[in-house]
């Protein structure tokens, strides 16, 4: 009886794991919608950058630095992109093209 429940236990474990990761087709077409911008020059969710946790949610996104742009606002302007693929509470990090500068961040609820 012990040894059911535990399997029970664990099947429920497995199942909701699963459920949180994000599908690689939902990633993809976050990383499209995002890098159509014509200011993007690339996207990427920052543990497929450099590994690491994937439970610390944060996204980046490569653009020129232009002088004068407000980049914690462009972050927040992207956060719909999110939400509308069931992803929130996601940092999101704008960085110099070719580079780990940060130029601004927003945080998407």
């Amino acid at each position: 009886m012990m040894k059911i429940f535990l399997g029970v236990i664990g099947l429920c474990l497995l199942c909701c794991s699963v459920g949180f990761a994000l599908s690689a087709s939902t990633k993809n077409n976050i990383i499209n919608t995002i890098e159509n911008n014509a200011l993007v020059t690339k996207a990427k969710f920052g543990h497929d950058e450099v590994g690491g946790d994937p439970s610390y949610k944060i996204f980046w996104i490569w653009m020129p630095d232009i002088s004068g742009k407000n980049y914690n606002a462009i972050a927040e302007y992207f956060c719909p992109v999110f939400k509308v693929n069931g992803l929130s509470k996601i940092v999101v990090s704008v960085k110099k093209s070719g580079t780990y500068s940060t130029l601004g961040r927003g945080y998407c609820r």
